[in-house]
């Protein structure tokens, strides 16, 4: 591949990702904050995707199911433009290699992880903002954050740098794993597709045909790669926003001259990592509580990556001709 078409490749992708992302994240933020809630340290109230869509808006109004949707979507739309370009200059490289005929599936698994360790340098100070602002309750009367901005400075003057990326090594442990199996799952369901509808494969090493499959395939392919991975890997997120919460509570426990009660309470218990928190969830609570809010996750990542696969295909066939 030339330099300039490495060049238009490189930015088509990111017009197409950022698009696609923006999008994903304003249709289905709503069932990330109920996801985030189940998940949370007062999960154990809530029974399920309907009574906490419900709760959260009879006690809070609408606006409560978009807390954090600022961070999401000015945070996460650059994440998701280097997720994106990151996993397919990986995929493609990888597609160079004689071994990738042999075991295709090894090559989109790894560039899944690839893509994941870079983008988490944006998504987990944007991941720690959004979650504390989605558990935050009024009703419990919970006003520590007024909104992404100000979550964002007072992490960083109770927690500093390092606390807001203390847990990079928790969120990839939980993406990354995510990343891998979608993006293997949603690979092979297109190839699936292809030989259904008797389509043939793109070259490798180049941008893929936009009109190769028609949308309609790419959504339900993206759809279901995304539900078996997120409810697989359910177990990993639920440690990861209780130990990124648990930071928080910490963090605001220190700067008081006294523990308040919530602080006190099962609710903030201290786990010593990431391992020690899917052990003693598991041994108080067994393999349900390894899947609360699995639904829930179900919900938000199969839309999310469905709405967002399909706009990032059809962007890039949008901007082709401005790349070209």
């Amino acid at each position: 591949m030339s330099s300039d078409t490495a060049a238009d490749s490189i930015g088509l992708t990111g017009l197409a990702s950022a698009a696609a992302g923006a999008i994903g994240k304003v249709c289905c933020h709503p069932l990330d904050t109920v996801k985030a809630r189940l998940q949370g340290p007062f999960g154990a109230e809530l029974r399920g995707i309907s009574h906490t869509f419900r709760k959260t808006v009879a006690e809070e109004g609408f606006g409560a199911l978009y807390k954090g949707m600022g961070a999401a979507v000015v945070g996460g739309t650059p994440g998701t433009m280097i997720y994106l370009t990151t996993y397919e200059l990986t995929k493609r490289r990888l597609e160079e290699m004689p071994s990738h005929h042999e075991a295709p599936f090894v090559g989109h698994f790894l560039s899944g992880m690839v893509a994941e360790t870079v983008c988490c340098l944006i998504y987990v100070p944007v991941d720690v903002v959004k979650e504390r602002l989605q558990i935050q309750s009024s009703a419990r009367g919970e006003q520590a954050y007024r909104g992404s901005l100000h979550a964002l400075r007072t992490i960083m003057r109770n927690e500093g740098l390092g606390g807001i990326y203390k847990g990079y090594a928790a969120t990839l442990l939980s993406f990354g794993p995510y990343s891998a199996l979608y993006f293997m799952a949603y690979e092979e369901a297109k190839n699936v597709a292809r030989r259904m509808l008797q389509i043939p494969s793109p070259p490798h090493g180049t941008l893929e045909p936009q009109q190769a499959l028609p949308f309609t395939a790419t959504l339900c392919a993206s759809a279901a790669a995304a539900a078996g991975a997120s409810f697989l890997t359910n177990p990993l997120d639920m440690c990861k926003l209780r130990l990124q919460v648990q930071r928080g509570n910490l963090a605001a426990c220190a700067a008081c001259t006294a523990p308040s009660p919530a602080s006190s309470s099962s609710s903030a218990q201290t786990f010593l990592g990431f391992f020690d928190c899917l052990q003693r969830t598991y041994a108080q609570q067994g393999a349900r509580g390894l899947f609360k809010g699995a639904g829930a996750r179900v919900a938000f990542h199969t839309p999310a990556a469905a709405v967002t696969m399909m706009c990032y295909e059809q962007c890039k066939a949008l901007f082709a001709p401005w790349c070209s």
